[in-house]
């Protein structure tokens, strides 16, 4: 079993070098030393490259980005590449998904990782895009997590996913993979937000909100940032604690139309 042990020494600053001479970034907030005889590890391993390996046992990392191209002037949206505020009400009753492309060249396959429609746990499935005709998946689904398309070349048409005719995930042409910040808990875990940023470019600006909804209860504004032609950074120096079935969303009201936006922002997955 292995044994972990914080740092003598944790701040969060640049630079800092630590008494097991570690260095501690604000990408890598969480520095700790593993041993564990025969187990691969290293005496002075980093935490995060660890979860990442497989070798924490009951952890997981999860990363997620969402790019909007172009907010609307006065409208809340959220961030993902299909530029509108993301439909949460589409899950009101899970069920299968259709995937569908904008063009006919897109015959590779998807790799789609959501949440079991009955249990909320995690499962993947992989199917074959047939281009302009829908595909419809064998598993049934109570959210979505993840798309990655994979061809001989890059998705030409822009892909979705629908849930009863409304769009609940999306690829945008060329990109391979879903460029949303929406994600929800899988059940049996508890998601621990470790930092967060958001980026506007030069001559613009908006008011973005971090939310979110508690199985059961309705979306709540954990964070709201303001952006002038800059970027957004925060570290948790005590992770936020998110509990299974938790949705979240990043959402952003734009002072000019066709303003584009990124935001991303890292979970540690922990087995209750």
């Amino acid at each position: 079993m292995s044994q972990i042990r914080v740092n003598d020494e944790f701040h969060e600053t640049h630079g800092l070098i630590t008494s097991d001479g570690e260095l501690v970034t604000t990408t890598n907030p969480l520095p700790v030393t593993l041993s564990q005889s025969g187990s691969g590890l290293s005496s002075n391993s980093t935490f995060g490259l660890d979860v990442a390996r497989g070798l924490v046992d009951g952890m997981s990392g999860v990363f997620k980005a969402g790019y909007n191209e172009a907010f609307a002037n006065g409208t809340e949206e959220s961030f993902w590449s299909h530029s509108e505020l993301y439909p949460w009400s589409a899950w009101a009753t899970p069920g299968t998904l259709s995937l569908i492309s904008a063009s006919a060249s897109d015959t590779g396959t998807i790799l789609i990782m959501g949440l079991n429609a009955s249990t909320f746990e995690s499962q993947t499935e992989t199917i074959t895009l047939n281009g302009t005709t829908p595909v419809v998946t064998s598993l049934s689904y109570a959210r979505l997590n993840y798309l990655h398309y994979s061809g001989t070349n890059p998705n030409v048409g822009e892909i979705h996913a629908n849930r009863n005719g409304t769009c609940v995930g999306h690829i945008a042409p060329q990109t391979g993979i879903a460029q949303g910040a929406q994600y929800t808990i899988p059940a049996g875990y508890t998601g621990y937000m470790l930092q967060g940023t958001a980026n506007i470019g030069k001559g613009n600006d908006g008011k973005g909100y971090f939310k979110y909804r508690p199985y059961g209860s309705s979306f709540q504004h954990a964070m709201t940032f303001l952006l002038y032609q800059s970027t957004f950074d925060y570290t948790f120096a005590v992770p936020l604690p998110l509990p299974e079935k938790t949705d979240i969303d990043v959402t952003m009201i734009a002072s000019n139309s066709g303003t584009p936006a990124t935001c991303e922002y890292s979970l540690l997955l922990i087995a209750n």
